[in-house]
């Protein structure tokens, strides 16, 4: 129950998180104003992940493994920078720097583990067959539109911010957490219960 309980709370981490980069993209783009969203959508997207990590408790394996690592890492890295981005407001020259290293540690942090976690997730039984490629999509192609929307509103406009990533990569963090915590009853996955194969004996 308890484990039930933090996978929902981390689906609806991930979907905040989501929100806030469709919050962010929307305000850039429509008033060239900077809500300075990153910081704390990171760090409930680490929060997601490692309730993706906690869903897998039963798959065994490299990828689940690995991943697991990177996702704590992601949070322990995420909410070091956010810690020092409020401690900034009372001494910016002292946390500057533990706050972009804590960004630089989360993100590829962040990347490579929603990829490793979502090939695992596609491999074992965690939500229904038909979510299963959609799962493993947004794990792997968030940061690909975040880059790219990027770039393109960076064409579009040269002489503005124009933040053009951050809606799609966060639609794409909003379905994985509402997969995460919310499909298949937000269960931990359990592939021990693969149905057993049946022998036939000779008579």
């Amino acid at each position: 129950m308890a484990d039930r309980r933090l996978i929902r709370w981390s689906g609806l981490a991930a979907i905040g998180g989501g929100v806030l980069f469709i919050a962010q993209g929307v305000f850039m783009m429509a008033r060239d104003y900077n809500l300075d969203a990153l910081p704390l959508a990171l760090l409930l997207f680490s929060v997601g992940l490692v309730g993706l990590h906690v869903r897998l408790r039963a798959r065994r394996g490299l990828l689940r493994r690995i991943g697991g690592i990177l996702a704590y890492l992601a949070l322990v890295a995420s909410v070091t920078e956010f810690a020092a981005l409020l401690l900034m407001a009372w001494q910016e020259d002292r946390f500057w720097q533990i706050h972009v290293l804590g960004i630089g540690v989360c993100l590829p942090s962040l990347i490579l583990g929603s990829v490793l976690l979502g090939i695992a997730a596609f491999r074992s039984r965690i939500v229904p067959p038909r979510w299963r490629p959609v799962m493993l999509t947004m794990c792997i192609l968030w940061a690909p539109l975040w880059l790219l929307g990027e770039w393109v509103g960076d064409q579009v406009s040269p002489g503005r911010e124009l933040s053009l990533g951050f809606v799609p990569a966060g639609f794409a963090w909003m379905l994985l957490g509402y997969a995460i915590g919310f499909v298949g009853g937000g269960q931990p996955a359990d592939d021990s219960a693969a149905p057993a194969q049946t022998t036939l004996k000779p008579s």
